[in-house]
């Protein structure tokens, strides 16, 4: 695969000449009035109903809402001292329901002892509390996704916000590592560095980068954006640059297509900053 460079398009106020699209029609629905903090939230289906749901990662709670009642209920709580920080849910094994990782321990001035990674094994009854399992894991825990890899095979990424250690962002890169589920949840789960270069790796998004099976990840970093792609050999991920530092690097990231398949990536730059930069694909 050829990486290609994107270019940053800022977005400006338009004349007010231009012809404006038919706005789309929205109704704000309050789904949860008493969220504490709300760290992480996604949408998987819960229940196997065939509507999507949504889970929140909020600050002692994991739990989601039912739609399209939006009916809440726990699936974890007071995992750690700290508070939860992220959560990641997909069905990975085509049965129709999702299955779920969490993140807690959250602290990101300890890069020596923070962090944990649970997987969530569901009762009979997906409205009950999960059984946690704690998994391995890096300090400062993050971000996660479920992540289909070379094999067409669900793996969870996992990446923390710093590199073990570290101090004001400096020092180790922040080392991202695959999960692979084993068949009995409980067990010990296969883990793999795939990449340990960056720093301050806010946040990631799998997608659809070429034309294979695999999804690959994009990263947003303290170095910008990149995106980490399966090498040929089919046994490690190869890390291509996107985007630099010129504000900073980048907090956010998610891709999109233009009409006519265009790729083009938004970020908000730096970290936790005001900057909402487009980077759209070259021509060649």
């Amino acid at each position: 695969m050829k990486t290609k460079i994107f270019f940053p398009i800022f977005c400006v106020a338009v004349s007010s000449l231009a012809v404006e699209p038919p706005h789309p029609g929205f109704r704000a629905v309050d789904i949860d009035t008493k969220i504490e903090i709300g760290y992480g939230v996604t949408v998987a289906d819960v229940d196997g109903d065939g509507k999507p749901d949504i889970l929140l990662a909020d600050k002692k709670q994991f739990v989601w809402y039912k739609n399209p009642t939006w009916e809440k209920f726990v699936l974890a709580e007071n995992l750690t001292k700290e508070d939860n920080v992220c959560i990641a849910a997909a069905d990975i094994d085509g049965d129709g329901k999702c299955e779920i990782a969490v993140g807690a321990a959250w602290n990101p001035g300890d890069t020596v002892n923070s962090g944990a990674v649970f997987y969530l094994v569901p009762p009979k009854d997906r409205t009950q509390k999960w059984e946690a399992v704690a998994l391995h894991h890096e300090p400062t825990v993050h971000r996660m996704r479920w992540v289909k890899n070379w094999q067409n095979e669900y793996e969870l990424v996992v990446a923390p916000l710093h590199g073990r250690g570290n101090k004001n962002g400096q020092g180790d890169g922040a080392k991202i590592l695959a999960y692979k589920k084993p068949a009995d949840p409980k067990q010990d789960w296969t883990t793999r560095p795939l990449n340990d270069a960056l720093h301050m790796t806010h946040n990631l998004d799998p997608v659809q980068w070429d034309d294979d099976a695999a999804q690959e990840l994009l990263i947003a970093s303290r170095e910008g954006v990149f995106v980490l792609n399966w090498d040929p050999d089919a046994s490690a991920l190869k890390l291509a640059q996107l985007s630099g530092t010129e504000s900073g690097g980048a907090g956010e990231v998610r891709l999109g297509k233009l009409p006519g398949g265009k790729r083009f990536f938004a970020t908000v730059e730096p970290m936790h900053g005001t900057n909402l930069v487009v980077y759209t694909e070259p021509e060649h």
